[in-house]
């Protein structure tokens, strides 16, 4: 059962989207960072119910969060972007899904697992394609890994020697 949620992160949600016309998205992100519990879930809440395409890098942060009933809004509202459909979204979130938290048996490797089983689907590839030409270094180097791991190729070979991304030749 959810709490009612009034307080201070009701208010400051309401008053930030309502009363001074602020970005939702952006708002329930910087809530959604916030150290009580409550207030998080009604920031990832709003995460989860937008259907903008930003809300969802900032529920991958809170993939791990300490409190299960977060991290389950968190799948629920992740679980309709990871598709090939939405490849383009799963690639720029490569780059957050490195690190500790998403390590085998903890509750957001699952996560990455999912976003994996995304990338490997035929219909992924030309995101991921896309994503290997990308100007973000971060988003480049993930991709280059992807393809390096999945379909590993001639075009892929002359892609990465024709880079200048030392690390991506790695």
């Amino acid at each position: 059962m959810t709490p009612r949620l009034s307080g201070e992160g009701s208010q400051l949600l309401h008053e930030s989207v309502n009363v001074y016309r602020l970005d939702q998205v952006a708002v329930a992100a910087g809530i959604s960072m916030h150290p009580n519990g409550y207030v998080r879930e009604l920031a990832v809440r709003a995460l989860a119910d937008s259907r903008d395409r930003r809300s969802v890098r900032w529920l991958v942060l809170r993939s791990g969060d300490w409190v299960a009933a977060i991290r389950s809004i968190v799948t629920s509202g992740v679980g309709p972007w990871l598709s090939a459909e939405h490849a383009d979204v799963v690639v720029d979130l490569l780059p957050l899904l490195g690190g500790g938290r998403f390590d085998a048996g903890r509750p957001a490797a699952r996560l990455r697992d999912h976003v994996n089983d995304v990338l490997r689907l035929p219909a992924a590839l030309p995101a991921i394609e896309a994503g290997a030409a990308s100007p973000d270094r971060a988003i480049r180097r993930a991709c280059v890994n992807v393809l390096a791991h999945t379909r590993p190729t001639v075009a892929l070979l002359e892609r990465v020697l024709g880079t200048d991304d030392v690390a991506a030749v790695a």
